[in-house]
């Protein structure tokens, strides 16, 4: 086996078991009525049992620096219709069942499949360091591990040779940018789990927040500059995650576009904007640049909190691994934004030679939700409240697409040291 990960937390691949939007196969029957509140309360609790499952199985294969070490049957995991686990395999003997199972427990399924993750990965990587990449200035990929290949974009008029180069292989889909649009535009709809709302109707928290303490989730009001009109306006946003700088200084980040360095910046607490801080530092460089982000120096008195506005919700881990996100695409995501709270979407990420792009397909996030959290689900246990992932901040509506886009962790954390806040008592 070989390393194919750097550091990542284990609580990413719960990632991929928040619920998968392409099923390929179905375990046992499913009611047609894939609305009614029974069939959605099993698909959910049967997704958390998976996530659970999917968790143990990653933590047996990381070592104490936070590597990953796959074995070479390994290629991935799968939601089935009802919510269940499938291992995707490359090696279906009782052998390797016995062996999964033996970490994760019963109940699970096997799909066999081509290609090892590690394989794929080792491929994507040789075809970023060859001619062909360095030759190619519109070249996207993106592993799917549930088509167990690696996707591969290319614009129109640089496709022909892509095709010619890459078709050939197993490894590689090739296709247009024009083509993977529209078919991400199609995702399938299965069956949708549970609000917290519906699960939970009672218990979410209802505690009242200190007018002092800044939330993640929360709206914001600052003094901002458009370089297209070249005037200064006021202009709204959404915090994104509590943190804290390298010197231990407690900071918020949020969004960076418009944002002017050292200036006031203020929160609604308590139905008034109450300035909490300073733009300390603001990184943005144009619409297409996913590093977009701003650091909020707070002043004295004022405490952070891992809890996400009025969600019930605490961010309690985060993937900053931007190549741990790309190994998950499909699967559910959340934005949590001033406008209208919460925000279900998509989560799907794009690598091209400088940076990843992370989408939240077909969300409904808006404008005034730039900076919000983006974040997965965590089931604590099987009595608790989810708690939340965070992978990044809201970037705003990609121009060409319309689909809403972000600023990955590790795009942030690469740039500001600073470590996420993730205790659950406000400091």
């Amino acid at each position: 086996m070989k390393v194919v990960q750097k550091k990542m937390l284990a609580l990413l691949l719960v990632f991929s078991l928040v619920l998968a939007v392409a099923p390929v196969v179905a375990v046992g029957a499913v009611s047609e009525d894939k609305d009614s509140y029974e069939v959605r309360y099993a698909y959910t609790m049967n997704t958390y049992d998976s996530a659970e499952k999917m968790q143990t199985f990653t933590a047996w294969y990381q070592n104490e620096t936070g590597e990953y070490f796959y074995p070479e049957y390994f290629a991935g995991f799968q939601m089935l219709e009802d919510g269940k686990l499938a291992f995707l395999v490359t090696d279906d003997s009782d052998t390797v069942k016995n062996t999964v199972k033996s970490i994760v427990g019963e109940d699970v399924s096997f799909i066999k499949v081509e290609h090892s993750f590690n394989e794929l990965y080792r491929a994507e990587e040789k075809l970023w360091e060859s001619d062909f990449a360095k030759a190619n200035t519109s070249l996207k990929t993106s592993l799917n591990l549930q088509e167990n290949v690696v996707d591969v974009f290319m614009d129109e008029e640089e496709l022909e040779q892509a095709v010619i180069s890459y078709s050939e292989s197993s490894l590689f889909h090739v296709q247009s940018m024009l083509e993977w649009e529209t078919k991400r535009k199609e995702d399938p709809k299965g069956i949708q789990p549970l609000t917290e709302e519906e699960l939970h109707p009672i218990a979410l928290e209802t505690e009242e927040r200190a007018v002092t303490t800044v939330y993640p989730g929360v709206k914001t009001s600052f003094l901002g500059y458009d370089k297209e009109t070249n005037t200064y306006n006021d202009y709204n946003g959404t915090t994104g995650f509590c943190a804290l700088d390298g010197n231990g200084n407690r900071i918020i980040v949020t969004h960076g576009h418009k944002i002017v360095k050292d200036k006031d910046f203020s929160v609604l607490i308590s139905g008034a904007y109450k300035v909490v801080g300073k733009s300390t530092d603001v990184y943005y460089e144009n619409p297409n640049t996913m590093k977009d982000f701003a650091i909020i120096h707070l002043n004295s008195g004022i405490k952070i909190s891992n809890k996400i506005n009025n969600s019930g919700l605490r961010i309690t881990g985060n993937v900053s691994s931007d190549y741990a996100l790309e190994s998950y695409n499909g699967t559910i995501g959340y934005g949590y934004g001033a406008n209208k709270g919460e925000r279900q979407g998509t989560l799907s990420t794009i690598r091209d030679v400088v940076q990843t792009v992370l989408y939240l397909k077909n969300s409904t996030l808006y404008q005034g939700d730039s900076g919000c959290p983006i974040y997965f689900k965590v089931q604590k246990d099987s009595s608790s409240l989810h708690t939340a992932t965070l992978v990044g901040i809201f970037k705003g509506i990609d121009g060409n697409s319309g689909e809403k886009w972000g600023c990955t962790l590790q795009t942030i954390k690469d740039t500001y040291d600073l470590y996420v806040f993730q205790n659950n008592v406000d400091y």
